[in-house]
C-alpha cells in the first residue's frame, strides 16, 4: 500500500483527495509559544514541546489504528490521510513526520505539507 499523508490548515481548507481527516487542534498550539511560534512540525523543538501533551498519544494511535486498518482490512492501493490543524505550520506536520518515520522503513510514504509556507 502506498500511504499519502498531507498536513493542512483547516483555515485553508481540507484537502478533497483526503479519504480520511484527523483534526489536532486538541494539542496546545506551539504558535502561542515565543521560542516555537517561527518555527514548524520541521523542527525537533516542536516535536519535543509536543509529545509530552496527554493527547499526543491518544492521537498518534488514532492514526496508527487507521492507517493498519486500511492497510489490512481494506488491502486497498493507496491511502491519502489529511492531518490538520489551524494553519498546516505545527501541529499536524509533526504528526505526519512522525508517522513518516514510524512508516517509512514498511511502506512507500509521500509527505506533503500543503500550508506550511502560507501565512
Amino acid at each position: 500500500m502506498h500511504l499519502k499523508l498531507i498536513s493542512f490548515g483547516f483555515k485553508n481548507g481540507v484537502p478533497q483527495d483526503a479519504s480520511v481527516v484527523l483534526d489536532c487542534r486538541v494539542l496546545r498550539n506551539p504558535v502561542h509559544n515565543p521560542a516555537l511560534k517561527d518555527k514548524t512540525g520541521c523542527n525537533q523543538e516542536v516535536i519535543d514541546w509536543l509529545r509530552p501533551q496527554p493527547m499526543w498519544p491518544m492521537l498518534v494511535k488514532a492514526a496508527v489504528d487507521t492507517i493498519n486498518y486500511r492497510e489490512g482490512v481494506e488491502n486497498k492501493q493507496g491511502f491519502t490521510f489529511g492531518i490538520g490543524c489551524t494553519g498546516g505550520h505545527h501541529r499536524s506536520v509533526a504528526l505526519v513526520n512522525v508517522l513518516s518515520e514510524m512508516y517509512g522503513p514498511h511502506m512507500p510514504v509521500t509527505v506533503k505539507h500543503r500550508d506550511i509556507d502560507k501565512e
